[in-house]
This record gives structure tokens, C-alpha cells and sequence, in this order.
């Protein structure tokens, strides 16, 4: 059987488009405890692709919320010149820098969060703004919240279906 041109073009071109993804933001964290490590990974090249060509996003989390204000999170060696390292990577790659906030404040502390977050938002806010600009103007702010009351195993009515037969039940949510 012989196909027309035609046909070949438009089998191609749907074979093309079903393999072709479509990417979203991928973001990474950079924790204040591996600072070097991630360094490695960033600069490494994995059979001609490295971190620059997967990465939208790279947030240094190494601030924690402090009431109206906030503060370098510790453990980071030579601060000011390890953000600058990494302002620069993401410049010279395309890359986006954010600066992160976390809540963990000797664990993870909610309430010190809502002081931050809630009770004195205004100057928290001129915060995290003056700290940004200072630091060259990156690209994003986030900030990371975490509260977990109690964790307990869904009831059977909670339980999600599965999708296909590869897929496990997880529970309503996940």
C-alpha cells in the first residue's frame, strides 16, 4: 500500500506534536546547609545539559521571617558573597534568583510566621522589598509556610480512586 505525500506529512507532524512537551517553571531550592553542594550540581553537565537548562527559578532560602522584618536564616558561609554567586548564575543562564522565606525559626514556627505574615504585614512586606533591591533586585520573593496539626490515615470514603492500573490509592487531596 502506498500513502500519499500528503498522508506521510500529516502522520509525521502528529507524531512530532504528540512527543513535543510543553515545559512549565521548574524551581529549585537552595538550602542554607548545602551551599557548596549545590554550587557542583549547578555547574555540572550531564552529556551536554546541566541545571541552567531545565531550571526557571532557583530560590535561595536562607531567610526566616522575623515579626516586621526579616533575617538571614544561618548557616550560610560568606553570605553576601555566596548570594552574589548565585544572582550571577542566574543572570549568566537565564535563570531566575528569588529570595525565600521560611517559617523555621528553631522548627517550624507558625506563629512566628502570622507575626510576620499577619500582625505586622505592612513592614514585613518593605521588608522583603528593601532586602530584594539590596541585593541587586532579584527576580521573586517566596515565602514558605508550613502548619501541620495532626497527621492521621484517611477514612475509606476519603481514599481517591486510581486513575489507571499502575496508579495506587492515595488519599482525597494528594
Amino acid at each position: 500500500m502506498r500513502l500519499s505525500n500528503k498522508f506521510t506529512a500529516g502522520l509525521l507532524a502528529g507524531a512530532f506534536t504528540a512527543t513535543t512537551a510543553i515545559a512549565g517553571p521548574v524551581i529549585t531550592w537552595v538550602p542554607p546547609y548545602s551551599v557548596g553542594t549545590c554550587k557542583t550540581k549547578l555547574q555540572a553537565n550531564w552529556g551536554g545539559f546541566g541545571m541552567k537548562d531545565g531550571l526557571t527559578y532557583l530560590a535561595l532560602q536562607w531567610w526566616v521571617c522575623d515579626g516586621p522584618n526579616i533575617k538571614p536564616w544561618g548557616g550560610v558561609p560568606n553570605f553576601d558573597t555566596n548570594v552574589k554567586w548565585f544572582v550571577d548564575w542566574g543572570k549568566a543562564n537565564g535563570v531566575k534568583v528569588t529570595l525565600c522565606v521560611v517559617n523555621h525559626v528553631g522548627d517550624w514556627n507558625c506563629p512566628e510566621a502570622r507575626r510576620s505574615f499577619i500582625d505586622n504585614r505592612p513592614a514585613f512586606v518593605k521588608s522583603l522589598v528593601a532586602e530584594a533591591n539590596r541585593r541587586g533586585g532579584l527576580d521573586n520573593i517566596t515565602c514558605i509556610i508550613v502548619s501541620v496539626d495532626t497527621v492521621s490515615e484517611p477514612a475509606a470514603s476519603e481514599a481517591r480512586q486510581p486513575r489507571n492500573s499502575g496508579e495506587t490509592s492515595a488519599p482525597a487531596g494528594v
